[in-house]
């Protein structure tokens, strides 16, 4: 499932120092974080007057119809790789959120991209964003790429305490979104795609250690984690770096992904015997590819209507300043939104693609690749976007050194 926003703002100066700003929306996907971005356009502001929801699969639409009536939201039946059907509103916009599977992401971003608008992005997406750079500089737009919860909002915070430091030797992600009640026999719920919950066990994982740039794959090895207060985990080495791998120096940086002991050693089970693999197989003049059985397979596996979840993030950043040894520590969990019916992930995910968004469209954020670690080192947007989560009910608290 995917999500793509698209903004045309008109802004009206009624008396000195007062801004109104007429809101027009356009949603690609009526998933999970489609619906939590729509939930931010309607009840925080500046609020959208208009919102449509665009998506191929109309059981959700009409789901988003009949959860936002009366609201003005409309839906349109769509695929979202038909550019043509979208290219009158595409000229008229000044913002897109995308929040598009990692597998197709790149290649509607940069048709989009090459529209001349700014683009907000959440996916999951194998492709480096800053091969886009010069698309984005032709065109004269701002790109946002990783616009999330982890990637995201780990990497505000990152930024942030980066630009508090003179160097940075450590910096430690541990994140996991992960079902209240986990269940057998994986111990998980999906509330996201689950062709990017596989990416994250086979794309090979970029960690940088002792200042060199290694590739580890990520169930090669699972860890014991224990988090106070949370209890006991595994954890796998996981691709969530990116961008900044581009961006931010240090001696060793990595991301931790932990979920309930017993699921990746079943996951790595089913890829040590192929099950996740994406070469074709003939099986009486049909081709079939192991993954997608599995996909299929796992979505009836993993499928709960309890859709009660907790979001969990954990960074640490260490390094000198002044001379002397620091360390910044930041700890988030959200859980599920049982008066919105928002998961912690679609929640944590789709805000965050909010107000980015909502800032892209005020031309707080500069043009070219921005992503969210370079937003954190400009301290009044990252106390603005702080806030911002706060009132959603999205607090993170930070242990920052004296």
């Amino acid at each position: 499932m995917f999500v793509l926003l698209i903004y045309n703002f008109n802004v009206i100066k009624r008396k000195k120092d007062a801004w109104w700003l007429r809101l027009k929306a356009l949603v690609l996907g009526a998933g999970h974080i489609g619906t939590a971005i729509i939930y931010d356009l309607l009840n925080f502001t500046p609020k959208a007057n208009e919102i449509y929801v665009v998506d191929i699969d109309d059981r959700k639409l009409k789901e988003v119809s009949q959860r936002f009536k009366d609201q003005n939201v409309k839906t349109i039946l769509v695929d979202v790789t038909k550019f043509n059907t979208l290219s009158q509103l595409i000229s008229e916009v000044d913002v897109v959120c995308s929040a598009l599977p990692g597998k197709m992401s790149f290649n509607v971003v940069k048709q989009f991209l090459s529209y001349g608008v700014n683009l907000v992005d959440t996916s999951y997406m194998p492709e480096d964003p800053f091969k886009l750079s010069e698309l984005v500089e032709e065109s004269g737009t701002t790109y946002v790429p990783d616009s999330g919860f982890c990637p995201g909002i780990s990497n505000l915070l990152i930024g942030h305490a980066y630009s508090n430091l003179d160097d940075v030797i450590n910096v430690q992600i541990i994140v996991g979104g992960l079902p209240q009640d986990p269940r057998p026999p994986l111990y998980y719920t999906i509330t996201w795609s689950i062709d990017d919950l596989l990416d994250e066990y086979t794309r090979p994982a970029r960690i940088i250690k002792n200042g060199q740039l290694k590739q580890v794959d990520p169930l090669s090895v699972i860890m014991r984690i224990n988090l106070e207060g949370l209890g006991s985990f595994e954890a796998i080495y996981t691709d969530g770096l990116r961008t900044l791998l581009k961006t931010i120096k240090a001696q060793n940086m990595f991301e931790l992904t932990i979920r309930y002991p017993g699921h990746l050693s079943k996951i790595r089970t089913l890829r040590d015997l192929g099950f996740l693999s994406d070469r074709e197989i003939r099986i009486k003049n049909q081709i079939i590819r192991p993954r997608k059985i599995t996909v299929e397979l796992l979505k009836d596996l993993m499928k709960s209507r309890d859709l009660r979840d907790v979001a969990i993030l954990r960074i640490i950043v260490d390094g000198h300043s002044k001379g002397r040894m620091k360390r910044y520590r930041f700890d988030m969990i959200d859980k599920y939104d049982e008066s919105a019916g928002l998961t912690a992930m679609s929640r944590t995910t789709g805000f965050t693609c909010a107000i980015i968004a909502r800032l892209v469209a005020k031309g707080k954020i500069g043009k070219g690749v921005v992503p969210l670690e370079l937003i954190g080192q400009k301290k009044n947007l990252y106390e603005a976007i702080i806030k911002d989560l706060e009132k959603r009910d999205i607090t993170i608290k930070t242990i920052a050194p004296k």
